[in-house]
């Protein structure tokens, strides 16, 4: 039942649902890993076709900026999409590789809601750099990583709630916010041991992203993303 936060009043044990994602790899890995390879085939690709069609390229600032915009609004819809897969999966619904191009008819609501909260998330390490040239003391920068790493923690699941839920950007950010908030400290702990898991799959000549991959994204985007807004 949801409170009046329009959430779930929910709780999860990082090692339960590590162990739950494990299972529920069986049957799905390869879509996963399809995925992740296309997504990582769109990014390389085109980067490397630009640079053989325009050779200044990288000295080319603007360029650069227009590039990074163009990959962003192609990306994060797929990104979102293979989000979608996990919690699809989760949900016991049947899924497959195409699913990912799923909402590219929310491209540019996913786009400005990512670029929203990166702005968010920002503002702080703006606000140390200041404070740390004007008290000329660099060090202060570095308290920027805690507010930072607080932000972008509370909004995962922004874009991930425009695409399920479909709602508005500021909606989706604030439910986020509310939602992780609940238990934020685990799940500080469930990322640290997700990248464990993605870095010992890489460590492993990445066959182990294999596993690593669905485990990461189920877990995340797909068990406690159920918990809390299902």
């Amino acid at each position: 039942m949801k409170n009046s936060d329009g959430f779930n009043d929910y709780d999860f044990d990082i090692g339960e649902v590590i162990r739950d994602a494990y299972e529920l790899t069986k049957g799905v890995k390869l879509t996963f890993f399809l995925a992740f390879l296309f997504y990582i085939f769109i990014f390389i690709g085109t980067s490397m076709i630009i640079t053989l069609a325009y050779p200044g390229f990288a000295e080319d600032q603007l360029s650069q900026i227009i590039f990074q915009i163009f990959i962003s609004v192609i990306a994060i819809p797929m990104i979102v999409g293979i989000q979608m897969l996990a919690l699809r999966h989760t949900r016991g619904e049947s899924i497959v590789f195409k699913d990912i191009f799923n909402y590219y008819d929310k491209t540019f609501k996913l786009f400005f809601a990512a670029i929203s909260v990166a702005l968010i998330i920002y503002i702080p390490l703006i606000i140390f750099i200041i404070l740390g040239i004007v008290a000329k003391m660099p060090a202060v920068i570095i308290l920027a990583i805690f507010p930072i790493l607080y932000l972008a923690l509370s909004y995962t699941y922004t874009t991930q709630l425009i695409a399920d839920k479909d709602l508005g950007i500021w909606e989706a950010m604030e439910l986020s916010r509310k939602a992780v908030k609940r238990h934020w400290l685990k799940f500080f702990g469930l990322g640290i041991m997700l990248s464990i898991i993605y870095l010992i799959g890489a460590l492993l000549l990445l066959v182990g992203l294999i596993w690593a991959i669905p485990m990461v994204m189920i877990a995340m985007s797909g068990i406690v993303y159920s918990k809390m807004f299902d």
